[in-house]
């Protein structure tokens, strides 16, 4: 009797996928805690103990990618792509004890005191960002960091002249740096007497955003010539022999007991090879030149008198952009270069402004105006800034 083995084959249909679910999700736990650690659905993918929400990608806690991962339906060249949104949580610091930076969002309230973050040490977190919004308008906010500078400052501020800031920093392992900060026009916006932009790019007319007053350049020649890339949009250029710009009405600023006046700069030579106005108030008021010294020089009418108040050392970079401030307190001028405080003198009283017209790359009625160069951004302040907020205002460019 011939006994015969029946194989029975049974084809089950596979699937390209590796992991194959019927009820559409997939839940990865760990069995010490028994609760669902990463759950992966049509819906995104989410990493830790909350709920996936609305986002395709949602992290609680930290999620670390080694090589590459792909969200929704699309291919890219990016360790992380995301076709979709990404939810982030936030945490709410009220004053300067509760914030342990386990967040990456920080939102400030300083309503009720000043509050001061410090950062944690840049070495442990390289790569790590953290955006911080100020809440209040009240009171200040001081950012430090444990061990490490900030862009080589020892603290950032946020004062209260400040609208609402939001801040963002970095870490390179070695330490933090801004990413972006302020908009310049938050700087002590009720104090501005005087913001000149450049933003028309076009045409012979230049609008002061602060009063309304315009502008017009002359001896450009054809309409149109003058504009060039600034440093924050557009600026005004000038070709050294006669071009310049005026106010078509006269104005004054009343009495200033204190104030600050900046500008932006850039000039074709590395060198002064002539008395260089960036702007001058006509009256005399205050006048900001460089000069054949190589220096920035600040003159102003103190109780009456005219006299240069003070002068920075010679540079031979006048073919870089820099960010000029004279800073009077009422008893100290101070001059700064990108930031920095370069100068500093003592003189007392006030400014009595004279109602006439300020002329943009010119201080004279004859003679030469401003060398070939580029101006952006003139302002003047009814306030002695700060040094947090001269820097912050370089900071923008």
């Amino acid at each position: 009797m011939k006994h015969y083995l029946l194989l029975i084959f049974l084809y089950t249909p596979f699937s390209h996928s590796d992991i194959l679910s019927t009820s559409g999700k997939i839940n990865f736990k760990t069995a010490e805690e028994n609760s669902i650690q990463m759950n992966l659905s049509q819906s995104g993918l989410k990493i830790g103990d909350s709920d996936l929400a609305t986002s395709n990608l949602h992290v609680q806690g930290n999620a670390l990618i080694s090589n590459q991962l792909i969200l929704g339906n699309a291919t890219s060249q990016s360790n992380l792509f995301v076709k979709g949104t990404i939810a982030q949580t936030t945490s709410l610091v009220t004053d300067s004890s509760t914030n342990t930076f386990d967040q990456s969002i920080l939102l400030v309230d300083t309503s009720t005191d000043n509050i001061t973050l410090n950062l944690p040490y840049a070495g442990n977190c390289s790569g790590r960002i953290y955006s911080i919004k100020k809440t209040s308008n009240l009171n200040s906010l001081y950012i430090t960091s444990e061990g490490n500078m900030i862009d080589n400052y020892e603290v950032i501020e946020c004062n209260s002249s400040l609208s609402l800031p939001c801040l963002q920093f970095i870490s390179n392992g070695s330490q933090w740096f801004l990413l972006n900060g302020l908009h310049s026009g938050e700087i002590a916006a009720s104090n501005l007497l005087t913001l000149i932009k450049f933003n028309e790019n076009s045409g012979d007319s230049i609008v002061d955003s602060i009063s309304g007053i315009i502008y017009s350049k002359f001896a450009y020649g054809t309409s149109g010539n003058g504009w060039s890339s600034g440093v924050v949009e557009s600026g005004l250029s000038f070709d050294g022999k006669d071009d310049y710009a005026q106010a078509n009405a006269s104005f004054d600023y009343g009495t200033l007991t204190e104030y600050t006046v900046s500008a932006w700069s850039k000039f074709e030579a590395s060198t002064i090879v002539q008395k260089s106005t960036l702007f001058y108030k006509v009256g005399p008021d205050f006048d900001l030149f460089a000069n054949t010294d190589n220096a920035m020089h600040f003159f102003a009418k103190i109780n009456g008198v005219w006299t240069q108040q003070d002068q920075t050392p010679a540079y031979t970079d006048w073919d870089q952009w820099h960010f000029w401030a004279a800073r009077y307190d009422g008893s100290t001028t101070t001059l700064y270069k990108d930031g920095v405080q370069v100068a500093s003198s003592s003189i007392s009283g006030n400014i009595n402004s004279v109602s006439a017209v300020m002329r943009i790359g010119n201080s004279s009625d004859s003679g030469k105006k401003i060398g070939p160069s580029t101006i952006d951004d003139i302002r003047v302040y009814n306030r002695a800034l700060s040094d947090d907020e001269i820097y912050a205002l370089y900071q923008m460019k």
